[in-house]
Formats: structure tokens, C-alpha cells, sequence
């Protein structure tokens, strides 16, 4: 296969749209649970910031079910 066969394949594929939409709808509701986190005045653990894409991947794989019943194309 040829680099633009592989590229072409890469771009049609409807896992990615909908990998790149659970990591938007994760990264929303990461924001809103920081927000509430936030307002509660809970203290986090120091090391929270490293584990912030661990755990965003996470969500993001979790909540993709989900994003392919809300992104419609």
C-alpha cells in the first residue's frame, strides 16, 4: 500500500470522527467537573495535573458509545 492509500483509508474512517467527538464531549465534561471542583473549594491531590490526559483518554473511550448515537453526519 502506498503512503496516500494509507492516508486516504486513515480519513474515511468513521472511528476517528467519532474518537475525535468523545475526546470534545470528555473534554467538556472535564471542564465542568473542574468548574464544580473548583466552587466546592475541594483540595486536589498535587499530582492531578499529570494524570489530566490519562485521564481524558480514559473518559474519552468510556463516553465513546455515547458519541457515536450524538455525532450524525
Amino acid at each position: 500500500m502506498s503512503i496516500q492509500n494509507l492516508y486516504n483509508w486513515f480519513i474515511n474512517m468513521k472511528l476517528l470522527k467519532y474518537f475525535a467527538g468523545s475526546l470534545i464531549i470528555s473534554l467538556g465534561i472535564m471542564m465542568v467537573l473542574a468548574i464544580l471542583v473548583r466552587s466546592l473549594q475541594i483540595e486536589l491531590p498535587t499530582d492531578t495535573a499529570r494524570y489530566f490526559l490519562l485521564i481524558w483518554v480514559s473518559l474519552a473511550i468510556v463516553i465513546s458509545p455515547f458519541a457515536k448515537k450524538i455525532i450524525r453526519v
